[in-house]
């Protein structure tokens, strides 16, 4: 019999599978955390909006939690993380990926509020039992709208071939240097940035594309002075090149826009420069500055043959889109198999148990059944 490694596998861990509706799973939810004995939990939610919708629905029956995202613009990550240490009954909402960087330390419940998309992410992500010798649940309540919103988001990262050649050619529109700008291929492409840069990644790994520096192409700005009275103190050659800058700046919505190549082109400067007049106005208190349309710069190591590169994209994209189904389909014959939770996720990881685990939810009783009006797709 193959041994079994501690990787996935903890004796401490109860696997449970619900299966609901969609507007039945916010119930479903809110009823787990009320009927068992309170304890530290992680919720990890399928987006960002759903996170945030749970929390309100807690909060509305009484119940604190907390929102986690690993990012830069959520400062208070450190803060609430040393909250979940040091309460004894702490709930934190995150999505996946981001329950990674939760050390917990002590735990009761993971509940998955979504579907995984992928078997091994799943098994991995049960690590965040490791230091607890308490026994832990982990549930994954399964709705087959989550299941949807999940290949809809693969979906929406792939392209029709015709696609690909008219996309390729639109970056590939320099002889030496592209610059990529994501809002603007997404508008013309209809895509999220996600299946921009998958796309460049696949380029660059072709060797295609070389280089792939990141910056923002557009300031947004917010002015804190009449420009009158910032141009005036300044000798007359800085106050015309202000002058000349703020003469690009575009109003949508109510904020003030300076698309930063278009204005290096209009007032003849450099990037750096005008960045820095930016960075010494917002440090002397006239405006404020908000850097935002992520854009990449690479080198064109040679003349691109088109027809190549987009039949080969084409060809890895597709791969990739049916490798995710695949990987989301194993997840769902894992929800569904009536039988041992941990003995099955073993086997589909390559691991054989070689018995009943004897304290997943099945072991002890529970018959959640399929997901209702699910149907796999190749």
């Amino acid at each position: 019999m193959m041994a079994i490694s501690d990787r996935y596998y903890r004796p401490n861990l109860c696997l449970r599978i619900t299966t609901c509706t969609g507007p039945e799973k916010p119930v479903r939810m809110l009823q787990r955390i009320k009927d068992r004995p309170p304890g530290p939990t992680i919720i990890i939610a399928l987006t960002q909006q759903n996170a945030s919708e749970l929390k309100k629905l807690l909060l509305g029956h009484g119940i604190i939690s907390s929102l986690f995202f690993h990012k830069p613009e959520h400062d208070d990550a450190g803060n609430i993380l040393e909250w979940f240490k040091d309460n004894d009954h702490p709930i934190i909402i995150t999505t996946p990926g981001n329950e990674n960087h939760i050390k917990a330390g002590k735990l009761a419940y993971i509940y998955h509020y979504c579907i995984p998309s992928n078997i091994a992410m799943y098994a991995d992500g049960l690590s965040l039992a490791d230091g607890t010798d308490t026994d832990i649940t982990s549930e994954i309540i399964a709705t087959p709208e989550d299941r949807q919103l999940i290949i809809n988001a693969i979906d929406a990262c792939s392209f029709e071939e015709d696609k690909i050649s008219k996309l390729v050619s639109q970056i590939f529109f320099g002889e030496n240097e592209v610059e990529i700008r994501f809002d603007e291929l997404m508008k013309i492409n209809g895509k999220p940035a996600r299946a921009i840069e998958m796309l460049l990644t696949e380029l660059e790994s072709m060797g295609a594309l070389k280089g792939g520096n990141t910056f923002y192409s557009v300031a947004m700005i917010e002015p804190l002075k009449p420009s009158r009275q910032i141009i005036a103190r300044f000798d007359r050659k800085r106050g015309e090149f202000l002058t000349a800058i703020f003469k690009n700046l575009e109003k949508r919505g109510g904020r003030l826009y300076l698309d930063i190549k278009k204005t290096g082109e209009a007032v003849k400067a450099e990037r750096k420069r005008i960045i820095a007049a930016l960075k010494y106005l917002e440090e002397s208190g006239d405006i404020k500055v908000e850097y935002g349309g992520l854009a990449k710069r690479y080198d064109v190591p040679v003349n691109p043959d088109i027809t190549a590169i987009s039949q080969s994209i084409f060809d890895r994209l597709e791969l990739d889109r049916k490798n995710k189904i695949g990987e989301l389909n194993k997840v769902v014959d894992f929800i569904e198999h009536q039988g041992c939770r941990w003995r099955y996720l073993l086997g589909l990881l390559g691991e054989d148990f070689g018995r009943e685990c004897g304290h997943c939810g099945w072991c002890l009783g529970s018959r959640p059944g399929l997901i209702p009006s699910v149907t796999k797709k190749g």
